[in-house]
């Protein structure tokens, strides 16, 4: 179902973070990595920012860890403040984590990009198999494996760590929202018919739950031919989904993409090429 967006409150944006120098239009592939309390930051590129936002990069994240690791690659937040690297030492390469004996390798395969739940006890991954995907889910000791039709391209966990939110892209284009009982595998699907990016996505999850948040270009499904045009307004804009009925509509308008969004409380940031900016929303009764 697709609501109309005139009907419905848009949340105005407010510039929270911003990289020095500005970033060209590929470094939207760079991804922006934000703790769930919406402090803290870490970003794949070297270059500096200033804002509200505590951002790290993995430059020095790998000073930091200078004679534990030769090189991070990858960080992402197994809790509020707990990060877990993908880096080099020696001939391995591992996610390591702090441990007894300082950062120590997880078993956990190199190729992967985990999602961890709100506690951190449980995780979450995708690994392509053909035109569809394998969702892993479980414990970083034990993972269960869910197949999905579709490439996969964003994971998220529900705030009561009982779901995972997943995102898969189709060849005829379009691309559905599913969700994943970590108990009991279970899977239903959210929303279809989405015109979504076709490369990473992530997904926003509101604190009751209830709501989930994606970059989309459009209420509707997406039209092949039209979306080739030269003018085709195909900027992605922040829309709210609701996780009960698939209704869904524009909650965050900017005069730019808005390509990476997660929410942290009850504010929803989400990422341009060279900036971060903030919609307040109201979330909940």
């Amino acid at each position: 179902m697709i609501s109309s967006a005139s009907e419905q409150a848009h949340a105005k944006p407010e510039k929270i973070y911003s990289i020095s120098p500005a970033s060209w239009w590929e470094d939207g592939w760079n991804r922006i990595t934000i703790s769930t309390d919406g402090e803290t930051g870490v970003y794949g590129r070297p270059w500096q920012g200033s804002g509200q936002v505590h951002v790290k990069t993995l430059e020095e994240l790998a000073q930091k860890h200078a004679g534990r690791l030769d090189k991070v690659l990858r960080a992402v937040f197994r809790t509020k403040r707990e990060l877990v690297l993908l880096g080099i030492r020696g001939k391995e390469k591992a996610w390591f984590a702090e441990g007894k004996n300082g950062l120590e390798p997880l078993t956990l395969p190199a190729d992967i990009v985990p999602s961890f739940s709100l506690d951190g006890r449980f995780l979450a991954y995708q690994k392509p198999e053909g035109t569809s995907s394998q969702i892993y889910t479980g414990t970083i000791e034990k993972q269960t494996s869910h197949k999905l039709d579709g490439q996969v391209n964003g994971i998220n966990w529900s705030p009561d760590n009982r779901t995972v939110y997943a995102i898969s892209w189709h060849p005829n284009g379009k691309s559905s929202l599913v969700s994943i009982e970590h108990a009991t595998g279970k899977i239903d699907t959210v929303a279809e018919g989405l015109d979504a990016a076709p490369w990473f996505n992530t997904i926003g999850v509101s604190p009751d739950g209830n709501h989930l948040y994606l970059a989309l270009a459009s209420e509707s499904a997406p039209v092949n031919e039209a979306r080739h045009q030269p003018n085709a307004p195909r900027n992605l804009r922040i829309y709210e989904i609701d996780r009960r009925t698939g209704t869904r509509h524009l909650k965050i308008a900017s005069p730019t993409d808005d390509l990476q969004r997660c929410l942290a409380g009850a504010r929803m940031e989400n990422r341009s090429a060279s900036s971060m900016a903030r919609g307040v929303l109201q979330i909940g009764p």
